[in-house]
């Protein structure tokens, strides 16, 4: 946890969100690093059309979202 001028305490992030995942494949070059950034695309547009597919799960994730 740290401090900010703007909003109080900030958390150190779990996981990366897809435009994270998308920004990383711009700096890591290797081979190994961009089938690793392929298959993380991939899992992402899987959960989003799960989560299409599934509207209450869809519902819940916004709500464990909102509450943080």
């Amino acid at each position: 946890m740290t401090s900010s001028s703007w909003s109080g305490e900030r958390y150190a992030p779990m996981a990366f969100i897809e435009q994270g995942v998308a920004m990383l494949s711009r700096v890591l070059n290797s081979p190994r690093a961009v089938q690793v950034n392929i298959d993380n695309m991939r899992t992402f547009v899987r959960l989003r059309c799960m989560l299409a597919s599934h509207t209450d799960m869809a519902h819940k994730l916004n709500e464990l979202n909102t509450a943080s």
